[in-house]
């Protein structure tokens, strides 16, 4: 995952949960896509190995943009006006510039009657008649595989093939059958209420109510997820432990920074790189095996959190 909440290579699957979906994001839009879900520990000539096959579903979203310009210097630079849009929250997309062809990938939070409101910031300035264009490809994985306990142990493939350059290209990615994810949201409302108790002034001017935050949250651990496995760690376990608590909550408050909420009185490029900073020196600690004591946050920190959470040491060593 990144903060787009992009698969990167891996998907994780709830066991039990039924019928899942499985999104693709490539790099230039297909116009049609095939998919092969498949147990890699089954022969390749056993009618077993293939869990689902077929076309892929290709999000064909095509809207312009309407009135003012989206962008950094907007007044909301998550803000992109389109009226009666069809996106969905979750879901990514790719805004296009009318002017340059500039592009990026965005990830919808809310929607409303007039605009589309962005889980992150837009990095260029994009006019009227610019495109939120369909960026997913989509499939499922099969409620009858996602009960099957076993598969918990098994290596599970994604495949999806479409053209691209003018030739087929074939993607593979991972797909875990996970603990439920009851469990997980559990775990992440934890972290919803540890940043109204010590990050009350950024949750304040986040906005948004109970629903935002807890979609920035969600964003924040496929981010999270996405930094442990690439440092060969797999997430779901250490989530539910009290390095993960505290790595997740790093990431919000570092996302806050990016999204332009800092505490009052601060500096907004120093302390979004001191938020950073303590994050992944967090991350890279536990990938060295537990950690050592890092940073501290500067003692001006939020204006809302009480004397004994205003200074302290995010990770020590366990005992």
């Amino acid at each position: 995952m990144s903060a787009f909440g992009l698969s990167e290579g891996y998907h994780p699957v709830y066991l039990g949960q039924g019928g899942q979906p499985l999104v693709h994001v490539p790099a230039t839009m297909p116009s049609s896509a095939t998919y092969e879900i498949a147990d890699m520990s089954v022969g390749t000539d056993s009618p077993l190995r293939v869990l689902a096959s077929g076309a892929a579903t290709v999000d064909s979203l095509d809207e312009d943009t309407v009135g003012s310009v989206a962008g950094p210097r907007a007044a909301n630079p998550r803000r992109i006006p389109i009226t009666a849009s069809a996106a969905e929250a979750g879901r990514v997309y790719r805004l296009v510039s009318a002017t340059d062809g500039t592009s990026q990938l965005v990830r919808v939070e809310s929607v409303t009657a007039t605009s589309v409101l962005t889980t992150g910031p837009l990095s260029a300035e994009y006019p009227a008649g610019s495109q939120l264009l369909g960026a997913e490809l989509r499939c499922t994985f099969p409620a009858e595989a996602a009960a099957r306990t076993e598969l918990q142990e098994r290596v599970l493939r994604v495949r999806w093939t479409y053209e691209a350059g003018g030739a087929s290209r074939p993607i593979t990615e991972q797909v875990r059958l996970v603990g439920s994810e009851s469990e997980i949201a559990g775990w992440l409302s934890i972290v919803e209420v540890r940043l109204r108790e010590d990050w009350a002034e950024l949750v304040h001017q986040y906005g948004g109510g109970p629903a935002a935050l807890r979609a920035l949250v969600r964003s924040c651990a496929r981010d999270v997820s996405s930094t442990l496995r690439a440092m060969s760690l797999e997430p779901e376990a250490l989530f539910l432990g009290d390095q993960g608590l505290e790595l997740l909550t790093r990431r919000c408050v570092y996302r806050f920074g990016e999204l332009g909420h800092v505490p009052k009185g601060r500096e907004i490029e120093e302390w979004v790189a001191q938020a950073r900073i303590h994050w992944l020196a967090l991350a890279k600690a536990i990938a060295n095996g537990g950690g050592s004591r890092t940073a501290e946050l500067d003692s001006t920190t939020d204006t809302a959190t009480s004397s004994r959470r205003a200074r302290r040491r995010y990770l020590t060593r366990p005992a």
